[in-house]
Formats: C-alpha cells, structure tokens, sequence
C-alpha cells in the first residue's frame, strides 16, 4: 500500500470515529439519574428548613395582568353600557388601565436577619392602590407602618389583630419559591413523591401527590457544570380542589446566583385557557445587596410622628396606635388626642389594618396559588 492510501485510511478512520461519538452523545455524555436523585432528596431537605438568606435586602417585583380575548372584551362593553352597577364594570376599570398603562406591578423588599428578626416592604404603582405596607418585627416589638398610620404591637405577647410576626411564614413562602421553585412545601399531610425519571429529550421529572385531592408533574434539567438540578416547571395534572386548576403551570426561568445561592430570577404563572377570566403573573427578583447589623437596626428603628424612616423618608403619619400592654395609647394629629385604647378602637383600627394592608394575606397565595376570577356570561 502506497503512502497516499494510507493517508486516505487515516482520515478514513478519524472521521468514522468522530462520526459515532457525534452520533451518540447521550452514551458519551449520559445523564446519571442516580445523581440528580441524590441532588433532588439533598435539595428537598434543606427547603424544608427555614429561610437561608444571609444579612442583607432582597428586592422583587410582581406583574399581574388581567388577560381576555378581545371578542369577550368587546361584549363585556357592551353589556355593562349604560349600567354603572354592572359587576363586570371593575374587570373593565382594570382591563382599560392596563391597556393604557401596563400591567400592574408591586414592589416588594425583604430584610432578613433571622426568624422573627426583619422587615417587610410592600410599594404599589398602579393608580387604584392603597399606597404602602411595611411590617418590621425585632424580638420584643413589632409595627406596620402606612402613608397615614402607624400601629405598634408586642412580638412576644401581642393582642388580637396586631401579631405581625404570623407574616413570617409568607415571607418564607415567597423566599422559596424563588429559591427552591417549590421544593419542600407544605402542601400538606400525606403528600408523597416519586422517584425521578429521565425524559427523551435528556430532562427528567417527578410527581408531587396528595391522593385524592392533587397530582403534580415538576420536571427540570441538570446542569453539569453547576453540578446540580434546576426546576423547570410545576404544571398541576390532577385535583379535586379550586387552590390547583388543572392545567396550570409554574415555570420557573434564569436561574442565577445572589448572595452565593441559586434562585430563579422569574417566576410566571397564569389561568388556564379555558377559563374565561384569568391573570398571568410574574414575579421577578432584582436585586440583593448585604446589610450590616447597623442597618438593620435602623431599618427596624420605631418610627414616629417627626422621624425619618431609612427607607420611605419623611414620615406622613397623623395616627399611631400603640397596642403593647404597657403602653395600650392611641396618639393622632394635627388635632391632638391622646387617648387609651378601647376595645372599640381596637376594631376600628384593626379594620383598617386589613383593608389597607391584605397583601399580607394575599401574598401567602399569590405565587402558589393564583387568584383567578370567573366571570360567566
């Protein structure tokens, strides 16, 4: 055999060796459904555990769109004209704002020490709102602060209506969603989890059950390079109850790294087409930045009528009511009155308390469960 045949051979032979292994690469880059169990079971361990954000602010926003098709919205309009009470009337207040502003979308800011040490800001910016609701708890005291007032209460033996420390565990909720896309939530007694399985495509998926009542499908993708899993999405197969529509689905997108742990940057979900109302929403971390004990504790200093808040600046206040047991005081301005708090007042300002503030009750749904409403023509 000639040099020049040997050459030809030679080539010959490298291209049909490159030629199999691109052929198959998944024997040569297989998945290692072992490990990403190991990743899965170590995962779902730790967001079992309480909130793991070092010292520092956590800022996200959260869209929210209210979607129809455009034929709906046109008949919705023509059903409502000419009657003001209509109850469609506010679906299409919301619809037109949004149509000339955006979607609507609410800021949101953590400062987490510890448990039963941080604050909580909420910021509207759509025209309806009833301006902003900060909750701060240190150990022994806690308040809420609006644009108007300002309630104290006790951490450790609070009266009815006024224990801000029960909001801990909605903070937590919407820390983990980001942080853990779901893992670990307390979806309740009984819930069992399947082993996972590798798809065609090269992810994998599991099922999250409650028999009889929900079926979840979580499916994700491992990334070798980081070493571990990232949740895709969480789309609800089965269920028996209105928290869980079949069909919806969770996605979770742009995993990234903030204060050295992995959260996904935005989170989406939404209705089922077949709804005739429904809400898209986003929720969409921005930015952490760390904090130092100094800054916290004037982050959670107790505001008053002529302080500065590190964060809203000059105070707007003209009530604060102090409902710790050894003060029980309602102070208002301009007109000054400085009076005990009856159980009468108690009510009064706690109704207050829950009109403007029910994104405290809100949010523990909001990104779990989507509120969706239903309009039947």
């Amino acid at each position: 055999m000639n040099e020049f045949r040997r050459v030809q051979l030679g080539f010959l032979s490298a291209f049909l060796a490159m030629t199999c292994v691109m052929a198959f690469p998944a024997t040569v880059f297989a998945v290692d459904v072992g490990q990403i169990q190991r990743w899965l079971d170590e995962e779902w361990a730790l967001a079992s555990k309480g909130i793991d954000l070092p010292l520092g602010r956590l800022d996200y926003h959260q869209e929210r769109t209210l979607r129809l098709p455009d034929a709906q919205v046109a008949e919705m309009r023509s059903r409502v004209a000419g009657r003001p009470d209509h109850p469609d009337r506010h679906i299409l207040k919301e619809i037109d704002r949004q149509i000339a502003g955006g979607p609507d979308v609410t800021e949101y800011s953590i400062w987490w020490k510890a448990p039963g040490q941080w604050r909580y800001n909420k910021t509207p910016h759509y025209t309806n709102s009833a301006g902003f609701a900060d909750i701060a708890v240190r150990s022994s005291v806690s308040w809420c602060l609006t644009p108007t007032q300002l309630n104290l209460s006790s951490s450790e033996s609070p009266v009815a209506g006024y224990n801000y420390v029960e909001n801990e565990p909605t903070i937590e909720h919407a820390y983990k969603t980001h942080r853990f896309a779901g893992l670990g939530d307390k979806h309740g007694i009984g819930i069992t989890r399947t082993p996972v399985q590798l798809e065609g495509d090269g992810s994998w998926v599991f099922y999250l059950e409650r028999p009889g009542m929900f079926r979840f499908r979580v499916t994700g993708h491992w990334d070798d390079s980081a070493k571990r899993g990232f949740v895709d999405s969480r789309r609800v197969e089965s269920s028996t109850t209105d928290f869980y529509p079949v069909g919806r689905d969770i996605r979770f997108q742009k995993w990234s790294q903030y204060a050295g742990l992995w959260m996904a940057t935005i989170v989406e979900w939404a209705g089922t087409p077949s709804l005739a109302t429904h809400e898209v929403n986003r929720s969409v971390i921005d930015s952490y930045s760390p904090v130092t004990d100094e800054q916290f504790d004037a982050l959670t200093a107790i505001p008053s009528f002529d302080s500065k808040d590190v964060v809203r600046g000059a105070l707007t206040i003209d009530s604060i009511a102090d409902h710790r047991p050894q003060s029980n005081q309602y102070t208002s301005r301009p007109s000054p009155l400085v009076a005990p708090i009856s159980q009468d007042l108690n009510e009064h300002v706690s109704t207050t308390w829950i009109e403007v503030s029910g994104w405290v009750l809100f949010l523990g749904f909001a990104i779990a469960i989507v509120v969706i409403r239903v309009r039947k023509s």
